[in-house]
């Protein structure tokens, strides 16, 4: 799997885009599920670590 920034095959595949894109039919374009899914897959992506802060 790869690792996000996603390497691409040219310069637009290089940049970081914050923004997801739909298609007409309300569908999760191809390659931006396919960003979605393998980031869901690192573990380090899925913590969060909460403290005990009472007062």
């Amino acid at each position: 799997m790869s690792q996000f920034p996603a390497a691409g095959s040219g310069p637009a595949d290089d940049r970081v885009s914050t923004s997801l894109k739909w298609g007409r039919d309300g569908e999760l374009s191809p390659v931006d599920l396919q960003r979605v899914l393998e980031r869901l897959q690192v573990p380090t992506l899925m913590e969060c670590p909460l403290r005990d802060e009472r007062i």
